[in-house]
């Protein structure tokens, strides 16, 4: 998408941790899409063995969502990774989440 000062943004930002010592992959990938869930493809190459283990989201549907010290509106939640997910390394990011994706090998 374009910012008021005209630049370009992508919907979708990601960054990978590769921790050898665990043999565990962490994805992180935030969907700045206000309106559309969207498709993280993994391409794992070099890791092709590696399997989704985890999917922690933070996410609310309400925008102006906040947290106080009584109510937790918006908090990290674990997912349910699927069997398709496991299959195809194919995911869905929610509208304005931020995911964490943790994959072993």
């Amino acid at each position: 998408y374009t910012t008021s000062d005209n630049l370009e943004v992508p919907y979708v930002e990601s960054s990978v941790v590769w921790n050898e010592e665990k043999r565990e992959i962490v994805v992180f990938a935030v969907n700045r899409s206000l309106e559309e869930e969207l498709q993280l493809t993994l391409d794992l190459g070099g890791f092709e063995n590696a399997r989704l283990v985890e999917h922690v989201q933070l996410y609310a549907d309400d925008l102006k969502a906040v947290n106080t010290k009584d109510v937790q509106k918006v908090q990290p939640i674990q997912k349910e990774v699927t069997a398709k997910q496991l299959a195809e390394q194919e995911i869905t990011l929610d509208k304005h989440s931020w995911n964490m994706f943790r994959l072993t090998y």
